[in-house]
């Protein structure tokens, strides 16, 4: 079943959350981004106030090809919260970006399919509701 916002009681990111605000805003133009270290260039998700590699609280956003490989999976046939009652089963991803791997990000898989760990994925952008956009992840079968 399609993630579907509309449904009562959904809980949505806080898209003006001043962490993650330029991961949001980015999601709204179809873009994937992670913060970059300033001072030694690593990349990191999740957003953190510092650099965990060097300390330095200098950060940048940067642009990341939005594709991953299946990490991992998890299918969820039903959730004790509320607002996601009835939208089970549906499969939530670890995804591992190919450019900036070990970072690995979480979402709903789009679309149904077999999975096998390693699996090309590529980022999709879902509106959900009014300035709320979700990045998904849907099997990726463009050349590589």
């Amino acid at each position: 079943m399609p993630y579907s916002a509309a449904d009562a009681g959904v809980p949505l990111p806080d898209v003006d959350d001043a962490e993650f605000a330029p991961f949001w805003a980015a999601c709204r133009e179809g873009r994937l981004v992670v913060q970059r270290c300033a001072a030694c260039g690593r990349r990191r998700w999740p957003p953190r106030p510092a650099c965990p590699a060097c300390g330095d609280p200098s950060t940048e956003w940067v642009d990341v090809e939005p594709r991953a490989r299946l990490y991992s999976w998890t299918v969820v046939h039903a959730s004790p919260l509320p607002g996601y009652s009835g939208q089970g089963p549906y499969t939530v991803v670890v995804a591992e970006l190919e450019a900036t791997p070990p970072l690995r990000m979480l979402g709903r898989l789009a679309g149904e399919g077999a999975l096998e760990i390693g699996l090309p994925l590529r980022a999709v952008f879902e509106p959900v509701a009014e300035g709320v956009v979700l990045p998904l992840w849907a099997p990726d079968v463009s050349p590589r």
